[in-house]
């Protein structure tokens, strides 16, 4: 894996009720290049640790929506064993991107900007300060079974 996206979901205000917040980091790109020359397919799979501030959890709904594929070229690409439904990232490692045994040799990117990486979360019961999570990206030589 080349690239891995960061997320900023911006500052809100506490007290306001539940808030749906997009990625407001610009290129949030996950990237991989096969060279293998093997054409085996691989998969990228996420998993999250709790949203923390000080010690402090807030319960909270981290989703990516299917992005629109592009090649090294950054040309539209189509890859059938990809992942096209919304990911609900959680602490069990999930997968986001993958390509099929026989597509995915070179260089294929997602972009994550905007809506489609958000965070849901009642602002009622979080507390000032900064929440931090850690996403955990794992690159596998392996296929997801069928595509979605």
């Amino acid at each position: 894996m080349d690239l891995a996206p960061n997320f900023h979901f911006g500052e809100f205000t506490v007290g306001t009720g539940v808030h749906t917040a997009s990625n407001t980091r610009l290129n949030s790109n996950l990237q991989v290049t096969d060279g293998r020359g093997t054409l085996a397919g691989w998969t990228v799979s996420v998993s999250k640790t709790a949203f923390t501030n000080s010690g402090h959890t807030l319960p909270a709904t981290f989703t990516l929506t299917s992005a629109e594929v592009k090649n090294g070229t950054n040309v539209t690409a189509a890859l059938a064993g990809d992942i096209k439904t919304a990911v609900t990232v959680d602490t069990a490692s999930q997968p986001v991107f993958a390509a099929n045994a026989d597509e995915g040799g070179g260089t294929y990117f997602k972009n994550f900007d905007g809506n489609k990486a958000t965070l849901t979360f009642n602002t009622d019961t979080a507390k000032v300060g900064e929440y931090q999570s850690t996403l955990t990206w794992t690159l596998t030589s392996a296929t997801v079974e069928g595509a979605r």
